[in-house]
């Protein structure tokens, strides 16, 4: 038999933390795509969703118009989420009026394969296992469903993994409207009043177990279902706050909480669209493009390709050059000065730090206010107007069949869309060679600091080594200054460390600032 399927995605998934500071925890990332995709996926093609929205509905609504246009699928708007009077119940009760028929209930952050079919009665679905102080439960005799438990049950028969078939659609209606109306003001309302009120009622529910549920809503729960569903596309991926990236159907779907990022990525894939995918689908936070085939180049670039791969793109994107643009003088001095001033402050403030001399690699270094003042203006006239990137690194490039594709590209150049400094491509490529995703994963980089004495050192692979010396003799070649390449690196590690977590953060402060002295110091 059809039935249609509810899920209440309106909930604030506050249990998650930073995950949902700007996004629903029904778009929180498990393997290659979205929890949502997951629950989709577990019901036939033919199935009409209706799903509510509230905490970053929109964000919902967004994602199922990229990842699953074809998805028979109602919304509704559930305009009390947080607070007084809210509850899991009152979003269930938005749905009533679509659902005046058999339906399966589902929450959001629930992955689960179990399946309702052929079915002419009501069924619980429940796992054997759980932490009952944190989940409802359930006993059963024999096949049917004799109670249901709030959580704190002590000992009973199943785990509530928020999966119901409703059968008995009308009076489990008239009973949710019932035990609302008379407790409004309880936030606990939700589904297991009602099932509990209709069995008492002489209404059968019967059990159906499940081998497989993973409980996302939680940050434990998260970790434990991502040990089980291994990425095959995206296994370098880190969680951000603000932004995100899924796999579905042969497609790569970005998300930023930020609009205007995202319409900004948009508008840059147009103007570079020769080395990056064509976009597919967009909306306000997300795009799409085709998934590229082909390997990192970060695993593969070595001394027989190397070159290649820098000559490639400088006949593909970095074309029209303008050498010493007054223009994009003003946009240094703001992307590379400006900015990392702040992200210095960041940092210190973050570690509770001050800006003071330090002896790193055992060399006296001088603090990194004064190591900026001493970067010569020629550093900023020195630049290079053309078409870039942005984001130039070796884990952001396709590589197949000596052919190269560019993916996750910068949004702007200090604002700037069209143009930026030739030199920041560069620069970011140096630093990636030696500072990169395997590094940071394996944590294969080391720092100590005893009383302000300071080391920092980090492994490199010979062939990315290799691919280095290729990088600066190409560029020496094209007459390229080797010291801005080298200075700006070393501001770009800088700049990196307010972003990421201990001690990582400090390894980037102090190598950065190691290097800019060791940079602003050697010769020409």
């Amino acid at each position: 038999m059809k039935f249609k399927v509810l899920i209440t995605a309106s909930g604030l998934g506050s249990r998650l933390g930073n995950l949902t500071r700007n996004s629903n925890k029904a778009l929180v990332r498990v393997g290659d795509y979205a929890v949502l995709t997951h629950i989709i996926e577990n019901y036939s093609n033919d199935t009409h969703f209706v799903i509510t929205l509230g905490h970053f509905g929109s964000l919902v609504k967004q994602y199922i118009e990229i990842c699953h246009p074809d998805l028979k699928v109602s919304f509704i708007q559930v305009d009390n989420y947080k607070g007084e009077g809210s509850s899991l119940l009152f979003s269930i009760l938005k749905a009533k009026s679509l659902l005046k028929e058999p339906f399966v209930f589902h929450v959001s952050d629930a992955i689960t394969d179990v399946k309702f079919n052929n079915l002419t009665s009501n069924y619980i679905a429940g796992f054997e296992k759980g932490d009952t102080s944190i989940y409802s439960s359930y006993n059963i005799d024999g096949k049917n469903v004799t109670s249901m438990f709030k959580k704190g049950e002590i000992n009973p028969d199943f785990i509530h993994i928020g999966v119901v078939f409703i059968f008995n659609y009308k009076e489990f209606w008239e009973t949710a409207t019932e035990i609302y109306n008379d407790n409004k003001e309880l936030s606990s309302l939700n589904d297991v009043s009602v099932i509990n009120k209709m069995i008492q009622d002489g209404i059968e529910f019967k059990h159906q177990k499940t081998k497989n549920w993973f409980d996302i809503g939680s940050v434990k729960g998260l970790i434990n279902a991502r040990k089980s569903f291994i990425p095959k596309i995206l296994k370098d991926v880190l969680d951000k706050e603000d932004e995100n990236i899924y796999y579905y159907n042969n497609y790569i779907v970005k998300f930023f909480s930020n609009e205007k990022i995202t319409q900004n990525r948009i508008k840059r894939a147009s103007l570079i669209s020769y080395v990056v995918p064509s976009i597919k689908l967009s909306s306000k936070n997300f795009y799409s493009y085709k998934l590229e085939k082909g390997n990192l180049y970060s695993k593969s670039a070595n001394i027989s390709n190397f070159e290649k791969f820098l000559n490639f793109f400088d006949e593909k994107l970095w074309i029209d050059k303008i050498h010493n643009d007054s223009e994009l003088e003003l946009l240094c001095k703001e992307f590379y000065l400006e900015k990392t001033s702040k992200r210095i402050s960041d940092f210190l403030n973050r570690n509770k730090l001050n800006d003071e001399e330090n002896v790193i690699n055992g060399i006296k270094v001088p603090k990194v206010s004064e190591l900026l003042k001493l970067i010569p203006e020629s550093f900023f006239s020195d630049n290079i107007k053309t078409k870039i990137h942005g984001d130039f690194i070796l884990d952001n490039c396709i590589y197949q069949d000596n052919k190269f594709k560019m993916i996750d590209w910068r949004q702007d150049f200090s604002g700037e869309l069209e143009f930026g400094d030739l030199y920041y491509d560069l620069s970011k490529l140096a630093h990636n060679i030696v500072v990169n995703h395997e590094i940071i994963e394996k944590d294969l980089y080391y720092y100590n600091n005893k009383n302000n004495n300071i080391d920092v050192d980090i492994l490199c692979k010979k062939r990315l080594i290799d691919c280095e010396k290729i990088l600066f003799s190409w560029a020496k070649e094209k007459a390229f200054s080797l010291k801005k390449i080298e200075i700006l690196r070393a501001l770009i590690w800088i700049n990196m460390s307010p972003l990421h977590h201990q001690p990582f953060d400090s390894f980037l402060f102090y190598f950065g600032k190691y290097n800019l002295f060791k940079s602003l110091n050697e010769k020409n």
